[in-house]
């Protein structure tokens, strides 16, 4: 749709529904997950379709993810797996598997893509770098809110905030809060980290 008048600009016809959220990608694309795992790329100007991958698996309910220079994106497949595609063509670059239940978007940060499972009562980040090469896993307790900003991700098991070198996996800060928040942010303002939720702004000076 036009973002200015409303009016339909294109419609496609693809192989079936579509059960995630369309991410716009580099040069000018659109990448569509459909429920019979398939992807697609689509010209965001007239709607052709540029490519499709098969997955042969289930893309459904978690977003994929671009990552900070647009050269791949990221999905899961079956709720176990992290696929990386690349942006322009389409290529599937790697699949890993998690040995565990995706339970959020994955999130890229220092150059890493991390996938967070829930397995009982706790969960596991799992680091990927660009070549799908595993480059550390950690276990905390089962999260509610999740977010990361370059170098460092935040998360909250219950009431506690807890940062994250997102190098190596290893938490570096942490606050209590009076309950658990229902929103998380993370920023980096030069050497600060600025976490933000509803009940208060925590900051932290890195070294």
């Amino acid at each position: 749709l036009s973002a200015t008048s409303g009016q339909i600009a294109w419609t496609q016809q693809l192989s079936e529904r579509v059960e995630v959220s369309p991410l716009p990608i580099a040069h000018a694309g659109l990448a569509v997950a459909c429920a019979d795992g398939r992807i697609y790329g689509l010209n965001l100007q007239t709607g052709a379709v540029e490519y499709m991958t098969e997955t042969d698996s289930r893309i459904a309910a978690l977003e994929p993810v671009a990552d900070g220079e647009g050269e791949q994106f990221y999905a899961v497949a079956d709720s176990r797996r992290v696929l990386a595609l690349n942006a322009r063509t389409g290529n599937l670059q790697w699949g890993r598997d998690t040995f565990g239940t995706v339970s959020d978007r994955p999130l890229v940060a220092a150059g890493n893509v991390i996938a967070p499972t829930s397995e009982g009562g706790d969960s596991k980040l799992w680091a990927f770098d660009e070549s799908g090469d595993l480059k550390w896993m950690n276990t905390f307790g089962r999260y509610s809110n999740l977010a990361a900003a370059e170098d460092y991700i935040a998360m909250t098991p219950g009431s506690l905030v807890t940062l994250i070198q997102a190098t190596t996996g290893e938490p570096v800060h942490y606050w209590q809060l009076a309950e658990s928040p229902d929103e998380l942010s993370l920023e980096r303002q030069g050497n600060r980290l600025i976490v933000r939720t509803e009940q208060e702004i925590l900051t932290t000076v890195l070294n």
